[in-house]
């Protein structure tokens, strides 16, 4: 099975605010997150792919704006 991690644990990883976590899925983005009944838990794999894919997005956009 997969480690589901808790808001507090994201935040802490990010070294954002629980806040954050909150407004970023209300607005559709952040990292994927799933209701455990009550709860709201992060897959790891998901976590580590959506940071990728932030990495991914700020290299292309740096290499546009060299390319400029």
């Amino acid at each position: 099975m997969e480690e589901l991690l808790t808001p507090e644990q994201v935040g802490r990883a990010l070294r954002v605010p629980r806040s954050s976590l909150y407004r970023w899925r209300r607005f559709g983005e952040g990292p994927p997150v799933i209701r455990v009944g009550k709860h709201l838990r992060y897959p790891r794999a998901g976590l580590e792919q959506w940071l990728a894919e932030l990495a991914e997005d700020e290299h292309r956009r740096r290499d546009e704006r060299g390319a400029a």
